[in-house]
């Protein structure tokens, strides 16, 4: 549309259909259901100032069975002061609407007896959907900043702000009694809130032309309210179980007769309510390139350590370590 503006837009539709076969551990109510999704979106991309400031603003726009209309609005701006910086900001919203889950689902999750006192009594811990639950909201600001001095080196900085409402929780409810069973009921609602914040850097440097190093580090702080007539704790399990900080190193080497050697380095933060501590983690690859159309390759992973763990237990499953590995890979393309 002119000279100035670049517009892109579209409409969708979805219908999915589903017949469960419940379980006495999982069921759905009700068994079968028909959900339709409709969803439109549009985009224009603006410039302002000819190769120095665009503006891209948009929405999409969508209608669900669970939650009905929603939208999702962007406005971003690049500024470009100079050939060698670059400068962008942009405020987006987002939601996460509900899933069948989220209504329709119950899980019976922990059955156990206790014979005393008489008469016995078997307990039953069971988590259920709401048909009032809400979509999750996010609005994102964010602002980033790039800077190449040189053609063989650039720095790029992301700083970012979200505030989330309507949050999952899982609240605790009164117990009854269903078919001999005593029930230990909770149930998804939307009784949290939070923010996130953090930062992100990256730098990419060509030493040579025929070697490259990559450097980059993050930081993320979650910090999350429960409002006050929640039974949850769900707070402390989400944030604790992302890591504040992360750090990767990388080398890329290209070396002669179409040998190639690449190294990495990973340190990645403690998860305190996983009971996860900081680990780091090395890894290599060696690849030949014998022909064009034919790489072949082999790879150590974690091998500063026979095994580590990265990620605690979750329900109905025990933590793994990852463990020290080789291996190698051919690849032909044709």
């Amino acid at each position: 549309m002119g000279d100035r503006h670049e517009i892109v837009w579209g409409v969708g539709y979805r219908f999915t259909q589903d017949k469960i076969r419940n379980s006495f551990t999982t069921s759905f109510d009700p068994d079968s259901r028909g959900d339709n999704l409709f969803s439109a979106f549009v985009q224009d991309e603006i410039t302002l100032i000819e190769d120095r400031l665009r503006m891209v603003c948009g929405s999409k726009f969508e209608h669900n069975d669970y939650t009905g209309f929603e939208y999702q609005p962007s406005v971003r701006f690049l500024w470009t002061p100079k050939e060698d910086h670059r400068v962008w900001t942009a405020i987006s919203r987002a939601v996460r609407t509900p899933s069948r889950a989220n209504e329709d689902m119950r899980l019976n999750y922990v059955i156990y007896s206790v014979p005393f006192p008489p008469p016995p009594t078997t307990y039953v811990m069971s988590f259920s959907g709401d048909r009032d639950f809400e979509s999750e909201e996010l609005v994102a600001y964010e602002f980033g900043y790039r800077f190449l001095p040189t053609d063989h080196f650039s720095i790029d900085i992301a700083v970012f702000y979200n505030v989330y409402d309507n949050l999952q929780t899982n609240e605790s409810k009164d117990r009854f009694s269903e078919n001999g069973y005593l029930v230990i009921p909770s149930q998804v609602e939307n009784r949290m809130d939070g923010e996130t914040y953090g930062v992100e850097v990256t730098t990419n440097c060509d030493i040579t032309d025929r070697w490259n190093l990559t450097a980059s580090y993050s930081y993320l702080q979650i910090q999350l309210h429960l409002d006050a007539s929640s039974r949850s704790t769900t707070e402390d399990r989400y944030e604790d179980s992302s890591p504040h900080n992360q750090l990767c190193l990388k080398s890329e080497l290209n070396l002669p007769y179409n040998l190639e050697f690449d190294q990495l380095l990973y340190y990645v933060d403690n998860l305190s309510f996983q009971n996860t501590k900081n680990y780091f983690r090395f890894d290599v690859r060696l690849g030949w390139h014998p022909v064009e159309d034919i790489h072949v390759s082999i790879c150590g992973q974690n091998l500063l350590d026979n095994q580590h763990q990265e990620f605690g237990q979750s329900s109905g499953a025990n933590f793994t370590e990852v463990e020290r590995s080789v291996y190698g890979k051919i690849t032909w393309n044709f």
